[in-house]
């Protein structure tokens, strides 16, 4: 992602909203091999005395399991619309063609939760999805939930 500062949103309040309306998020992460891993998955935001958690689940016995019980450093990025703008479309020739699209960026380490916390985890996100007309599985037995502290800025990028 670019890191240029006027792309960056700075409203907590409009990047919390925009997670919000944007749930199915990559999260990623590595073995510490190097060997990444990625997956899509429905999350919650929450923010507790000015810090932001991610919450979510991911099955037992994968891969992104084992790679995040190995190495607990994880990115998550949350995306919304996107589009194509051609280069015809400017007057200068000179400019080329570019894509924009919204996301955001968040990183910071994975910890397990216990299986009590998972299950009022799949409770809260299946009401939270189910509100949004989404399906999700219940089978609780196969999943092992997880709370994400950001530890860092949010990377983002609004561009029109």
């Amino acid at each position: 992602m670019y890191n240029f500062s006027y792309f960056k949103e700075k409203d907590k309040q409009v990047l919390l909203n925009f997670i919000e309306s944007n749930p199915f998020a990559f999260l990623t992460g590595s073995y510490l091999s190097g060997k990444q891993v990625a997956t899509q998955i429905p999350l919650l935001v929450e923010e507790r005395d000015g810090d932001l958690f991610i919450q979510g689940h991911i099955m037992r016995n994968t891969d992104h399991y084992k790679a995040f019980a190995e190495n607990p450093n994880a990115l998550v990025v949350f995306t919304g619309p996107s589009a194509y703008v051609s280069a015809s479309w400017y007057s200068n020739p000179q400019i080329g063609s570019t894509w924009n699209y919204m996301s955001v960026h968040m990183s910071g380490q994975i910890n397990f939760m216990s299986p009590d916390e998972l299950i009022q985890l799949m409770r809260k996100l299946t009401l939270e999805i189910r509100k949004r007309k989404y399906e999700i599985i219940n089978d609780l037995r196969q999943f092992t939930g997880f709370l994400f502290k950001q530890n860092d800025a949010c990377n983002c990028r609004f561009r029109n």
